[in-house]
């Protein structure tokens, strides 16, 4: 689960934070409903955190709440900045460093051990490339989870710039053209042993997403499609939720105009019984393992 807080969303459209950072939705209501969720299940999961969100006092006791109900904190960066392949190899580093300092004091302060702190990386936007692994591995981490398999991100660019009434290329996501050849099993990258990529899941055949909001839209059919495909290859499934998926979005200011509004439009009750469906059926067709614990499981330097 990426938990990019209400102020990430309206960033990521051009928007300010406002007010949303420490009045954030995502920590007050979407968090605790998936942790309730996967509670009820039995499931342990890994929640990606920015450290931006880490230095927030309303925010730290629900991550320290997250670590004390089993599940793992991953690595999502300093600040969301969209574009990270971007900048320079200290600058992609300090991003890194300063978002583990910042939950590293979350798990000390909180009384628990050390080995909480994140192994696992996602880079905002799924902007990933050889530099940011080589430094996500300098800094401690085991694996990256940043790899979005797809062809089609150069669609989802023109649909973001679309929505926000700029240019889609502006923005560096989605993955790029050579990220859709590549496995959708996990795998250590070449030249980067010590490192484990995992992807995000997309459709087998097509390589589209199928990710919570995605099937959230599509219909519970072309989520059990993909789940099938996976099992029928007898792949791994990385599925991927944000922490904004259970937050009633209808009222939230998160778009500059009306455009992609829809998305942002269903209502709460649904989107709660529609991840209760897929929770359910992971469940019933997976063995469910933090993304960490599965690592170590299948891959040691």
């Amino acid at each position: 689960m990426d938990c990019d807080g209400v102020w990430a969303v309206r960033e990521c459209y051009g928007l300010p934070a406002g007010e949303y950072l420490e009045n954030d939705p995502v920590y007050r209501e979407g968090i605790p409903r998936f942790l309730e969720l996967l509670k009820k299940r039995g499931i342990r999961a890994s929640f990606f955190i920015v450290g931006r969100d880490a230095r927030v006092p309303q925010k730290r006791d629900m991550i320290a709440r997250v670590i004390g109900e089993g599940h793992e904190i991953g690595n999502h960066s300093d600040d969301h900045t969209l574009g990270l392949t971007r900048l320079p190899g200290e600058k992609i580093k300090t991003s890194i460093s300063n978002a583990q300092n910042a939950i590293a004091g979350i798990i000390s302060s909180s009384g628990f051990s050390m080995e909480h702190l994140p192994v696992g990386f996602r880079s905002p936007g799924y902007d990933c490339n050889q530099r940011v692994l080589r430094i996500a591995l300098e800094l401690g981490m085991r694996y990256d989870a940043s790899l979005f398999p797809t062809w089609w991100g150069f669609v989802m660019r023109l649909m973001d710039g679309w929505i926000s009434g700029r240019s889609p290329w502006r923005k560096s996501q989605y993955g790029s053209l050579t990220g859709g050849f590549q496995s959708l099993a996990p795998h250590v990258p070449h030249g980067i042993d010590g490192l484990m990529e995992i992807p995000v899941s997309v459709s087998p055949a097509l390589r589209l997403p199928f990710h919570f909001g995605i099937s959230l839209v599509r219909g519970f059919s072309h989520f059990h499609r993909n789940v099938e495909a996976y099992k029928k290859r007898n792949l791994p499934l990385l599925y991927l939720f944000h922490g904004i998926d259970l937050v009633d979005t209808r009222d939230l200011p998160l778009l500059p105009s009306r455009r992609g509004r829809g998305f942002f439009q269903v209502p709460l009750e649904k989107k709660i019984e529609f991840a209760e469906r897929v929770l359910d059926e992971l469940v019933e067709g997976f063995e469910i393992h933090r993304a960490r614990d599965w690592v170590e499981e299948n891959y040691r330097k």
